[in-house]
C-alpha cells in the first residue's frame, strides 16, 4: 500500500486540522498497514518539492512527520520531542500547506529531539541549521501551529493578505 494522492492530499491553511493538536501514536497503533501509508509517504513529499511532511497535513492527527534530510537522509519521526534549543536565527521559512507564502522566521538555531522510528527505537538526535529549522516546524505543525503565528506584528501584516487569499480560495471550495 502506499499514499494514494487522490486519497492523502496535502491539507492547506485553513484547514481545521492544521489547527489541531495531533495525538500521541501508540506502538499498538502502528501496525504494518499505517508502516507502508506512512512510507509512502516520501513520495507525496518528493513530488511536491518538500523537506517533510507531518501527519496532519494529510488529514491524520497523529504525532509523527517524515523528513528527507540532508544529514541522515529519509527518517520517520514518530512522536517528536524537543529536548533542548541553542542560539537563534532567522531564515526564510515557507509550508507545503500555505503555497505561495514565505516569510523570515525566528528560529534556534540547534535543536536537540527524541523520536521513536518504525521500529518504535527511541532516538535523540541534535541538528543544526536547516534541519533544525524544519524540526522545529514540524513539531510546531503537530502542535496545531503555523509558522505565519510566529512571525512578528509587521512581517505578519506582509502575509496577511496571501493568507486571505487562501481563506477566499477554501470558502470557494466548500
Amino acid at each position: 500500500m502506499s499514499v494514494d494522492p487522490f486519497v492523502y492530499q496535502i491539507r492547506l491553511y485553513p484547514d481545521p486540522i492544521l489547527a489541531k493538536k495531533c495525538e500521541p501514536l501508540i506502538k499498538e497503533e502502528l501496525t504494518d498497514e499505517l508502516k507502508q501509508i506512512i512510507e509512502g509517504i516520501f513520495p507525496l513529499l518528493a513530488g511536491n518539492d518538500g523537506y517533510a511532511l507531518t501527519a496532519n497535513q494529510l488529514g491524520i492527527s497523529k504525532r509523527f512527520f517524515v523528513m528527507d534530510g540532508d544529514t541522515d537522509g529519509k527518517l520517520v519521526c514518530i512522536n517528536p520531542e524537543i529536548t533542548s534549543k541553542k542560539g537563534q536565527t532567522k531564515i526564510v521559512e515557507e509550508c507545503l500547506s500555505m503555497p505561495g507564502i514565505a516569510a523570515k522566521t525566528s528560529r534556534a538555531e540547534t535543536v536537540e529531539f527524541q523520536y521513536r522510528d518504525l521500529d518504535w527505537v527511541l532516538h535523540t538526535k541534535t541538528y543544526t541549521g536547516i534541519e533544525a529549522r524544519v524540526i522545529q516546524h514540524e513539531i510546531d505543525h503537530l502542535n496545531g501551529m503555523l509558522f505565519f503565528t510566529r512571525l512578528s506584528p509587521a512581517t505578519r501584516s506582509m502575509v496577511q493578505p496571501s493568507l486571505q487569499i487562501l481563506e477566499r480560495r477554501a470558502a470557494a471550495n466548500v
